[in-house]
């Protein structure tokens, strides 16, 4: 099972349970969902993660979103090595992103758009 891409796009979601059926999630499925304050990933998937709400590919190397509604301030795990693209895209209500030496790649647009 797959979410397409733009498949939440614009929507009221807050908050989104990703079953263990998921194997691909389409680019900008979330876009712009300015609400969404939580990705929680079924523990029994075995290509997503989520923690502390944001959702990570299985081996927590690569960070693919932050929800756009998360606050305040975030610290990415110590296992991230990369940061996909758009992934803190329109977070404005993040005031600081930690960010451990482990990150070594930043993708396009990875904070476009987070205005605090």
């Amino acid at each position: 099972m797959s979410i397409g891409v733009d498949a939440f796009s614009y929507s009221g979601l807050t908050n989104i349970a990703i079953p263990a059926s998921v194997q691909a999630i389409g680019d900008r499925a979330f876009k712009s969902c300015r609400y969404l304050a939580t990705i929680n990933v079924a523990p029994s998937n075995s290509v997503y993660r989520s923690l502390d709400g944001v959702l990570f590919d299985k081996s927590r190397t690569t960070l693919i979103l932050c929800p756009r509604g998360k606050a305040g301030s975030y610290s990415i795990p110590d296992s991230v090595t990369s940061i996909g693209g758009g992934a803190f895209s329109g977070c404005s209500g993040l005031t600081s992103v930690t960010i451990g030496n482990s990150v070594t790649r930043i993708g396009d647009y990875a904070f476009a758009d987070c205005t605090s």
